[in-house]
């Protein structure tokens, strides 16, 4: 049975997401598994519908709009936004913000 809805873990969340963010572009780590966090903390079809409505979440995937955009189609806005970065680590960076937003896709298919 689905835990209820407890707003200290959706803080939780989104500061996990936004301390991963930064430990990506920042130090090249990779450190957060948001569906190993999601089944820890037995999340709600209702946590999961607040969370995916969140602007975290929503940064989460314009950043990887943005990404896409610097390595698939050479956006020059997107180049001076991320291209200090080179390609290597934009597409790393991408490739990880992108599991994040699938990890939630995949655990609400799962358990919602």
């Amino acid at each position: 049975m689905a835990k209820p809805f407890l707003p200290s873990h959706y803080e939780e969340l989104c500061e996990l997401i936004e301390y991963a963010i930064d430990q990506a572009f920042e130090r090249d780590k990779f450190p957060f598994k948001c569906y190993n966090y999601l089944r820890q903390i037995n999340a709600s079809p209702e946590f999961i519908k607040r969370f995916k409505n969140s602007t975290t979440l929503k940064e989460v995937a314009l950043m990887v709009s943005d990404l896409d955009a610097y390595l698939v189609d050479g956006d020059k806005q997107c180049t001076e936004a991320y291209g200090h970065l080179g390609t290597k680590k934009a597409e790393k960076i991408r490739n990880y913000l992108f599991r994040i937003l699938n990890d939630t896709k995949t655990y609400e298919s799962r358990y919602s």
